[in-house]
């Protein structure tokens, strides 16, 4: 595992993968001069030399399909991957730590503007080794990479008998994706008005340690928890994902919307509910409801002073919300 590399995702809505668009994004957000590139129709998923000319050929043909994807890479392993699925896409890559300091200013631009042009839902940034081991579930990578598994919790596999697996609900840095949506805390965040959703924008303003926090044009919200991207390993950093993760409630919506039964929290003071249609009286189909304190800080139904409820249809759309004292 190169531990000097980062890893940028940005999920946009699908209907956003025009020909243009992933042309221009292919040359935006290529901070490296590739030497081979991979496509699952242009090259029939093989490796080729990089020919611009080729992708801009049969670019149509890629897009037509409904899951797709055109990767472009160098000898140093850094990427760049536009992927078309069938509810959100993405476009993602990997840099390394020389060229990621040359380009950091000018990435964060880049998703700043895709933000306020395009349908973005949720951007990160964060270390590629931190990425990795706060969502590695086999023990054994430990290891075969000499890394300590103190502190890290194992547990039988659900499903495989006689297997045991990493428990990554027991790091603040691992992930849930929903419909190709990302839930889950990094070091850089990016959160478009299709996130809102899940997670009300109010509750990701309300969160008040991040070194920056900023509203940016089309309804976006910018989060960077710590000045560096490669002090993640300390008590520090973990302690402000655990807090994003609880303020925005991010863990307990995943689980909720993934129906994971096992994981799924229940608390008899909750500091967040979602309900079914059931209890929607206001043309939506899911409830959501968050619980705050004076501060705006999420807190236990018990201790709080403040109710946000809203209702949200089928689209996603806001369609009833209120906010009352306790």
């Amino acid at each position: 595992m190169d531990n000097n590399k980062i890893f940028f995702k940005i999920i946009i809505d699908s209907q956003e993968m025009t020909e243009d668009n992933v042309l221009h994004w292919l040359e935006e957000f290529l901070f490296f001069q590739p030497s081979e590139m991979c496509g699952s129709v242009i090259t029939r998923k093989k490796y080729v030399r990089y020919q611009y000319d080729l992708i801009e050929e049969h670019i149509s043909k890629e897009l037509m399909k409904s899951q797709s994807f055109i990767r472009l890479c160098d000898e140093e392993m850094n990427d760049l991957v536009v992927e078309k699925s069938l509810f959100y896409s993405s476009i993602s890559g990997q840099l390394k730590q020389g060229i990621y300091e040359e380009v950091k200013e000018r990435l964060e631009h880049h998703i700043n503007r895709l933000f306020s042009v395009y349908s973005g839902a949720v951007a990160y940034v964060c270390a590629i080794d931190d990425y990795f081991w706060q969502n590695n579930t086999d023990p054994n990578q430990y290891a075969i990479l000499n890394k300590s598994l103190e502190g890290i919790s194992i547990i039988p596999h659900p499903t495989i008998k006689n297997t045991m697996v990493v428990d990554t609900e027991k790091l603040p840095g691992h992930s849930h994706f929903y419909n190709d949506l990302w839930f889950g805390a990094h070091w850089m965040m990016w959160f478009g008005k299709s996130y809102y959703k899940y997670i009300p924008r109010s509750a990701i303003l309300s969160f008040k340690n991040a070194f920056r926090l900023l509203e940016l044009s089309n309804e976006t919200i910018f989060v960077q928890l710590t000045p560096s991207i490669w002090e993640y390993d300390n008590s520090e950093y973990r302690k402000l994902q655990w807090d994003f993760r609880e303020q925005t409630g991010i863990e307990v919506v995943a689980h909720e919307l993934l129906h994971d039964d096992e994981n799924r929290i229940v608390d008899a003071d909750p500091s967040i509910e979602i309900l079914t249609e059931a209890n929607c009286i206001h043309g939506g189909v899911r409830l959501l409801r968050y619980y705050y304190n004076e501060g705006r800080q999420v807190v236990p139904r018990s201790e709080a002073t403040t109710v946000l409820n809203y209702e949200v249809d089928r689209d996603g759309r806001v369609v009833w919300e209120e906010v009352y004292k306790l």
